[in-house]
């Protein structure tokens, strides 16, 4: 599982307590990193890869599951990226967004290759669920 964005780290010490036997979380925001870091620690979290990078910089790896609770623009530049880390058949979530922006998303996910794959909305913000097609 990769998750872009991690800050706190909250969603891959989620996903390793939830048994994911791989976990990256990756941050523009070196801060965020140390956050991140004794966040793991505090909840007792071994194994999990944290380092300073963008998605964009994720090379040679691929993942079942992309999560990414970031900034309407960092997903919209982000889909090549996110489609390129994926495996086929793997989801990427994206929350955080506002309802009004899901077909700016749509548009540019679908463009990328994705397909939408779930939604939920509640009080004007959607998580949305994409696939990368077999």
């Amino acid at each position: 599982m990769l998750d872009v964005g991690t800050g706190s780290g909250i969603l891959a010490i989620l996903a390793r307590k939830l048994g994911a036997a791989r976990v990256r979380g990756i941050d523009v925001d070196p801060v965020a990193l140390e956050n991140a870091h004794l966040n793991a620690r505090l909840n007792r979290v071994e194994n999990l890869e944290l380092a300073v990078e963008e998605v964009s910089r994720q090379t040679d790896e691929s993942f079942d599951l992309v999560l990414a609770n970031i900034h309407l623009s960092v997903h919209l530049a982000s889909a090549l990226d996110y489609f390129r880390v994926l495996r086929p058949g793997g989801l990427v979530v994206l929350s955080g967004i506002l309802a009004q922006d899901a077909p700016r998303i749509g548009y540019v996910f679908k463009q990328s290759g994705l397909v939408e794959a779930g939604r939920m909305e509640q009080e004007g913000w959607v998580a949305l669920v994409w696939e990368r097609s077999q």
